[in-house]
């Protein structure tokens, strides 16, 4: 199964559907996605929430057949796959501030409520979850993210039994790591895992994709 992350920065153009198209995975994880959008091929579930008119917080594209599920938190869309539940989501950023998404406190604070919704909905083992977390969680926080809220990331990722593929991944800043991740269940057999740079840029964040094989009984 071949999937990918990407937050659009709520941008559609040709070439942004081309990016998608060419990179040619089963679903796609993204962020920041205006009203409207359709790409031959897929299906597309958003979550209800926008963070601006017309512009949703998460959705999944999908080419395989799914079942749209209830939003886990306002900021997540979800749905069914093949026995999987597929997760979008956007966590909070320093500067987002929006009681009614996110609750009230610092980025960690936030980010710690929001995972707490998102357990309370994800199957251990039978999950893939990504998106952009606004966290890296390998190297320092100091310039995006925070301690709390990356602590909360990985406990979550250890409890539902996933790999998040795309940690140590570069980031779009140089000498960073990705803030954008896709987290597979740990038996599944990873062959790929690949940042997608675009220049000229389409978007304020990379592509990324993860190429990966279900384990079965």
């Amino acid at each position: 199964m071949r999937i990918g992350t990407w937050n659009l920065d709520a941008g559609w153009t040709r070439r942004h559907a081309a990016v998608l198209s060419d990179a040619d995975c089963d679903v796609w994880l993204v962020t920041e996605m205006v009203d409207g959008v359709s790409l031959p091929g897929y299906a597309v579930h958003f979550c209800a929430a926008r963070m601006s008119p017309g512009q949703h917080y998460a959705a999944v594209l999908s080419r395989l057949a799914m079942e749209p599920l209830s939003d886990p938190h306002p900021a997540s869309a979800a749905v069914r796959i093949d026995g999987l539940t597929f997760c979008s989501s956007v966590l909070p950023w320093r500067s987002k501030d929006d009681p009614l998404v996110w609750g009230d406190g610092d980025q960690g604070a936030r980010t710690t409520a929001a995972v707490q919704a998102l357990r309370a909905s994800l199957i251990p083992a039978e999950s893939v979850w990504g998106g952009d977390f606004n966290h890296p969680l390998v190297g320092s926080t100091r310039w995006c993210g925070s301690a709390a809220g990356r602590q909360a990331i990985e406990q979550l990722a250890t409890s539902l039994g996933i790999t998040m593929v795309t940690a140590s991944l570069p980031g779009r800043l140089a000498g960073t790591c990705s803030i954008d991740h896709i987290g597979v269940p740990t038996a599944w057999t990873i062959t790929e895992a690949s940042r997608i740079a675009l220049l000229p840029a389409l978007s304020d964040h990379d592509a990324y994709v993860v190429t990966a094989s279900r384990e079965t009984e």
